[in-house]
């Protein structure tokens, strides 16, 4: 069973039990989850907030991809800040940055170091369980590569 059908799964039983958990503010303490979409890079992330509009995450990631007699591994740390705009709405869209270290292993072990600006919005299904969509642009240092991309991931806040 894939990575990203235990975290669905998981979270769909989460929202039943948090269901019946008191009311908390929208992203209030410590959220988990991991990302959904796109099908690369399976992450685990781990998301807080530090005083009331600025965000921390943290991802750690495997990601194994084999095509003919080649395989792939990918190993990934990252951390992520976040500025949300509306912290007490249902949707909170934000603007961050993040650092990410990669290690490719392969024919060719290499580390990649870097940088990306973050512009996406977080949606929040009930006060514990949220949907967030972000777009990024980043720079990785090691071997010079630019990248754009898109992610969706879940949460769950407890």
């Amino acid at each position: 069973m894939s990575a990203r059908v235990v975290v669905i799964l998981s979270l769909l039983c989460l929202v039943c039990l948090t269901s019946t958990a008191p009311a908390a503010g929208y992203g209030e303490g410590f959220g988990f989850g991991g990302v959904l979409m796109p099908s690369g890079d399976p992450v685990i992330l781990g998301s807080t907030r530090l005083g009331d509009s600025i965000g921390l995450e943290v991802g750690v990631g495997i990601d194994v991809m084999s095509e003919d007699d080649d395989t792939t591994s990918d190993f990934i740390v990252s951390v992520a800040m976040r500025q949300f705009w509306k912290t007490e709405e249902q949707f909170q869209p934000f603007f961050g940055g993040r650092t990410s270290l990669v290690y490719v292993e392969d024919g060719n072990d290499e580390t990649l170091i870097g940088v990306s600006g973050l512009l996406g919005g977080e949606y929040f299904v009930t006060k514990r369980v949220s949907i967030r969509g972000e777009v990024d642009l980043g720079i990785y240092f090691g071997s010079i590569r630019v990248r754009t991309g898109t992610a969706l991931a879940a949460f769950m806040y407890l």
